[in-house]
This record gives C-alpha cells, sequence and structure tokens, in this order.
C-alpha cells in the first residue's frame, strides 16, 4: 500500500515539474516581458520600506489557516477538474499556460471576492460581465 502511494505521488510530482517546464517553455517574449517588468515592479518595492511592511502584512495573511485552507481547495478542485477532462480528452499540456493565468489571475480574483454574493443582488451579473472585459483585454494584448 505505502509503495503505492509513494508510487502515486512521485508520479504526481513529475508530472508537476514537468508541466513547469512546459510553461516556462511555451511563454512567449510578451509572457517573459510582463514577468520581468513585474519582478523588477516587485523588488523595487521591497526598497521602499512603506510597501515592504505592506507586502509582509499581504504574505502573512495569504498564509492565515482560513485563506489557505480555501486555497488549497481550490487547487485540489482544479486539479481533479483537470485530471477530469484530461482524461476524456478536452484538455491537453498544450492548454497548461492558460491554465496558469487562468487560475492565478481571474479564479483567485473570483474566489476572494465570491464572499461579496450575499451582500448584492446583481453581483452574478457583474462578475461575469468584469470577468468578460478581463478576457477581452488579456485577448486583445
Amino acid at each position: 500500500m505505502n509503495t503505492l502511494i509513494l508510487g502515486y505521488l512521485t508520479e504526481t510530482i513529475h508530472s508537476w515539474l514537468s508541466r513547469g517546464v512546459h510553461i516556462v517553455n511555451s511563454m512567449t517574449s510578451r509572457d517573459w516581458s510582463a514577468f520581468i517588468w513585474i519582478s523588477i515592479l516587485v523588488i523595487g518595492a521591497l526598497f521602499i520600506e512603506k510597501a515592504r511592511r505592506s507586502m509582509w502584512r499581504l504574505v502573512k495573511c495569504f498564509f492565515s489557516p482560513y485563506i489557505l485552507s480555501v486555497c488549497v481547495v481550490m487547487f485540489i478542485y482544479i486539479y481533479l477538474e483537470i485530471l477530469l477532462i484530461s482524461k476524456i480528452g478536452l484538455w491537453s499540456q498544450a492548454n497548461d499556460k492558460d491554465t496558469f493565468f487562468w487560475v492565478f489571475g481571474t479564479a483567485f480574483a473570483l474566489m476572494m471576492t465570491a464572499s461579496r454574493a450575499n451582500e448584492k443582488d446583481d453581483y452574478f451579473s457583474n462578475m461575469l460581465k468584469d470577468c468578460s472585459r478581463f478576457t477581452i483585454v488579456l485577448a486583445c494584448c
């Protein structure tokens, strides 16, 4: 039993690492440019004390048990969803980069604002409009 679990974990980690390499290899010059500029901004912000303190608080908030547990559940759900649709042939490794940007862009932002659904009657229609705008902007750039 332990050998089976260890074999599955090894296979899963190898799969994730190979997908990470695939994402890096499939990045365009525009993706690299965005990555470099964001890195420059983050590193530059580290030299400003007020920004550094704010970034530290943000990291501490992200690793709080409540937010971290929700993120873990989200990542497990997305992983299982990808596993399912890849088994039936609707998803391939060619979609890795798009999936990565969707998870850390749209999906993460939507998950963080989901608590507002009870407060506003038009939350879902506004969310759909915002996501559509964001997708159109990304597709046009």
